[in-house]
């Protein structure tokens, strides 16, 4: 998972080399504007940080939405009741799992009605 002062540190330098370029070439707004941005680097590295965050979780959940997916196909290609249970139980684990990710995810958004993913329902 990330380091958030990891992120900070390298989102400073980051900063800090854009300024001193500005700084050769001597453009003043440009260099006004970084600095602007570096006095509040807490600011956009915690925006940063959240994003980076809800992507991972995103992404998380998607792989756990094409599994549970690709067990379902699995299933009904099976005939062995035995082999469907063990399935299911696989199934189970998954929805608890992408679940979880939901609710962080749904925890992240600032709106709620605005929602970046798609729930699938699975019969």
């Amino acid at each position: 998972m990330i380091n958030e002062k990891q992120l900070k540190e390298q989102w400073v330098n980051d900063y800090l080399d854009l300024y001193r370029f500005a700084k050769e070439i001597g453009d003043q707004d440009w260099q006004q504007e970084l600095s602007t941005k570096l006095s509040n680097s807490e600011t956009f590295v915690t925006k940063e940080t959240h994003e980076i965050i809800q992507a991972d979780l995103q992404q998380s959940f998607d792989e756990i939405d094409n599994e549970i997916a690709a067990l379902y196909y699995q299933l009904n290609a099976l005939h062995s009741q035995h082999e469907k249970e063990k399935l299911r139980e696989q199934v189970w684990h998954l929805k608890i799992k992408r679940a979880s990710l939901m609710q962080q995810l749904r925890a992240m958004s600032s709106d709620a009605n605005d929602q970046f993913f798609i729930i699938r329902f699975y019969l």
